[in-house]
């Protein structure tokens, strides 16, 4: 199989496909986005699955039809030291730039700035946990952001000799930090 591809609607390029070689294809209506690619001398079926995993697509093949879909997963993790609604309101509202306003979890702030344009998550059924929805790569992300930060806060207590801790805590609150 070889074919050249630039910039073709997802579904065009399937239609094709089924018709060019009598394949039945059924599409999930979220199906869309569009794709480049060159393949030479490759079977139909390394050239789906590459396809495939580049659009984030599930193909199944079922007796004689062959099913596209969106390759959504839905991830529950467990999180052991930090309270889970707090990261997910975390997340949803950071200082804006502007006023004390909160930003949109558009913005890109937390977890919702690892997620793709139709990724979801919310919390989770199990205690303590979220719910991600979202394609493997960005589920890959968030799980590797939450190992990172899902750890045990360490208190030191230190005894100061020659300032109060007043002293040392209101100077840390008056620093500015420059962007």
């Amino acid at each position: 199989y070889s074919i050249e591809l630039r910039d073709v609607q997802l579904t065009d390029l399937f239609r094709v496909i089924a018709h060019d070689y009598n394949l039945n294809i059924l599409m999930d209506q979220d199906v869309s986005g569009t794709i480049t690619a060159s393949f030479t001398n490759i079977s139909l079926e390394e050239a789906l699955d590459a396809i495939a995993e580049q659009s984030n697509l599930l193909i199944e093949k079922k007796g004689n039809i062959v099913k596209v879909s969106s390759n959504l997963v839905i991830r529950t993790i467990v999180l052991k030291y930090i309270e889970a609604k707090k990261l997910l309101d975390a997340s949803i509202s950071a200082p804006a730039s502007s006023g004390g306003s909160s930003a949109p979890a558009s913005s890109g702030t937390g977890l919702y700035g690892l997620l793709s344009e139709k990724g979801k998550v919310l919390l989770g059924q199990q205690k303590n946990s979220l719910t991600v929805i979202d394609y493997p790569n960005s589920v890959k992300k968030i799980e590797d952001y939450l190992k990172v930060i899902d750890h045990k806060m360490e208190t030191r207590i230190f005894k100061l000799k020659y300032l109060k801790a007043d002293e040392v805590v209101g100077a840390a609150s008056n620093t500015t930090t420059i962007a």
